[in-house]
C-alpha cells in the first residue's frame, strides 16, 4: 500500500515538495496515508498533478504535460518507486481522473468517439481477473495452424461443416437436376408428355406441390394393377366411324326355304309368272314366258 508521495519537483505546482516536511501533524510528527484517505483542496491547488503522479505507477510513465518532472513514492513494505522506472512495484494501481477520461472516455466530448476497455475498480478484480485468465485459456490461441483450445475446435467444426455443405448442395444440385429433369424434361418430362399427363404448361413448381401431397398419411396411391389397368386405357385410340351399310337389292321379294333345295319359288304373282330355279352353283334361274335368266343377289 503506498505510505505516502515522497517528493515531487517540476510538476506543476509542485517544486521541491518533500512530504516529510510538509505533511505532518500539531506535534511535527509526519502523517502516512491510511486504507481511506482524503485529499481536498481549491482548483489547481495540485490535486489533478498528484493524482497524475499515481497514474504513472500503473502505466510506467508520467503525463508528458510535464518537462524534467522528478518525484518518489513510498510504500508500507519499505519499498520507493521514483520516476527513474515507474513499473518498479507489484502493486495494483488504479487511477480515474482528467487523463483517464480523455483516454477511455472520449465520447464525452465527442459522440462519434467510442467507449475504450479498462479494468473496473473495486473489490473483486482478483476474481475478475482470474476468470478472465481463465477463459482466455480455455479460449486458446488462434494463430493460423497453431490453433489450441476452442479456437482448435471451432476450426475443426468448421471443417466439418464445409464438407456437409459441399455434400449438401451437391445433393441438393442433383435433386434440382432430377425434378426439372422430370417436370420439363424434354424427353420423358411431365410438360412434353401431354397424352399421359394431359399438362402442357407442367412446371416444376407443380411438381413439388405435388410431392407434398404424396407425402401426406391420407394419400394412398394406386395398386400395381389399377396402375396397369390406367396405362392401358391410356393407350386406347379411337376407331374410325364404321361406314353405312349398302342395302341389300334382290330382283325378287320373297324366297321360301325350298329355293336351297332347287325347287320352285312361288313369288305370289297373281299372274303365275315370276318362277325362279337354284342351280347346282347357287344362282337363280328366272323362268318368265318361257325365257330364262340368270340374277344374282345384288
Amino acid at each position: 500500500m503506498i505510505s505516502k508521495i515522497k517528493s515531487l519537483n517540476n510538476l506543476a505546482v509542485f517544486n521541491g515538495f518533500d512530504w516529510d516536511s510538509e505533511v505532518v501533524d500539531n506535534e511535527n510528527q509526519v502523517l502516512e496515508l491510511k486504507k481511506t484517505n482524503i485529499i481536498y483542496g481549491r482548483n489547481y491547488s495540485g490535486k489533478t498533478t498528484l493524482s497524475r503522479a499515481l497514474r504513472a505507477m500503473e502505466h510506467g510513465e508520467i503525463s508528458d504535460k510535464y518537462e524534467n518532472p522528478e518525484c518518489c513514492i513510498s510504500f508500507s513494505e519499505g519499498n520507493e518507486v521514483t520516476h527513474n522506472d515507474f513499473s518498479a512495484h507489484t502493486q495494483v494501481i488504479r487511477v480515474f481522473n482528467e487523463d483517464f477520461i480523455k483516454q477511455n472516455l472520449n465520447f464525452i466530448a465527442n459522440p462519434e468517439e467510442n467507449v475504450q476497455p479498462f479494468a473496473i475498480l473495486g473489490g473483486d478484480n482478483n476474481v475478475i481477473e482470474k476468470e478472465i485468465s481463465g477463459l482466455k485459456d480455455k479460449l486458446g490461441s488462434n494463430e493460423k495452424d497453431l490453433e489450441t483450445g476452442l479456437y482448435k475446435d471451432l476450426k475443426t467444426l468448421n471443417g466439418i461443416y464445409s464438407t456437409a455443405k459441399r455434400s449438401h448442395d451437391i445433393a441438393k444440385n442433383s435433386l434440382n437436376s432430377q425434378l426439372n429433369e422430370k417436370a420439363i424434361g424434354r424427353q420423358t418430362g411431365i410438360k412434353y408428355n401431354p397424352e399421359k399427363f394431359g399438362d402442357q404448361n407442367y412446371t416444376n413448381s407443380k411438381l413439388r406441390n405435388e410431392i407434398q401431397l404424396v407425402k401426406k398419411d391420407e394419400f394412398k396411391p394406386l395398386s400395381d394393377e389399377r396402375k396397369i389397368l390406367a396405362e392401358k386405357s391410356l393407350e386406347e385410340k379411337k376407331k374410325e366411324d364404321i361406314s353405312q351399310i349398302s342395302e341389300l337389292d334382290l330382283s325378287f321379294q320373297t324366297f321360301s326355304r325350298k329355293e336351297f333345295f332347287g325347287e320352285e319359288v312361288d313369288d305370289g304373282d297373281s299372274d303365275g309368272t315370276g318362277d325362279h330355279r337354284r342351280q347346282a352353283d347357287g344362282k337363280f334361274v328366272e323362268a318368265k314366258n318361257g325365257n330364262a335368266g340368270n340374277c344374282q343377289p345384288g
